[in-house]
C-alpha cells in the first residue's frame, strides 16, 4: 500500500479541524492576527493526524519496532524510516526508501510464511498459517 498523500492527511485535518471548529471561516488565513489561534489548532492537529497516519504505516511494516527511542542507537535506521515516511507524506515529496516494494516484500513474507499443524475439537489435524 502506498503512502497517503499530503492532500489526504490535510483533507483528513480539514474534516476533523470543521467538526471542532464549526464557527470557523472556510479556510483559515494564517496572514489574519485574529485567526492566529484557529491557524495554530489547525497546524497542531496537521502535526496530530500526520503522526498518527506515519505511525499507522509504519507499525504495519514494523510492527517488532515498539516505541522508538531516539537515545537507543539500535532504533537509529527505523527512527530514519519513520522519519522519511513522515518527510514524504507532509512534504509531497518521493521517500528515499520504496515503501511499496517493503509492503509487498512483508504481504510475500506473510504469504510464504510456514504452517503448523494443529488438532482441531474432534482431534482431527488441521494446518493453518504462523504468521510473524
Amino acid at each position: 500500500m502506498a503512502l497517503p498523500s499530503r492532500e489526504s492527511v490535510v483533507a483528513e485535518v480539514d474534516r476533523e479541524f470543521r467538526s471542532r471548529y464549526p464557527a470557523a471561516p472556510g479556510r483559515v488565513d494564517p496572514d489574519d492576527p485574529g485567526q492566529a489561534t484557529l491557524v495554530e489548532a489547525w497546524h497542531a492537529m496537521f502535526t496530530e493526524i500526520l503522526h498518527r497516519t506515519v505511525d499507522r504505516h509504519f507499525y504495519r511494516l514494523f510492527p517488532e519496532a515498539g516505541r522508538l527511542d531516539p537515545d537507543n542507537p539500535g532504533h537509529a535506521d527505523l527512527i530514519a524510516y519513520w522519519t522519511d515516511m513522515r518527510d514524504a507524506i507532509r512534504d509531497g515529496t518521493p521517500p528515499r526508501w520504496d515503501w511499496d516494494a517493503a509492503e509487498r516484500a512483508r504481504l510475500e513474507a506473510i504469504a510464504g510464511a510456514p504452517t503448523a499443524s494443529h488438532a482441531d475439537h474432534n482431534g482431527s489435524a488441521t494446518r493453518r498459517r504462523v504468521e510473524p
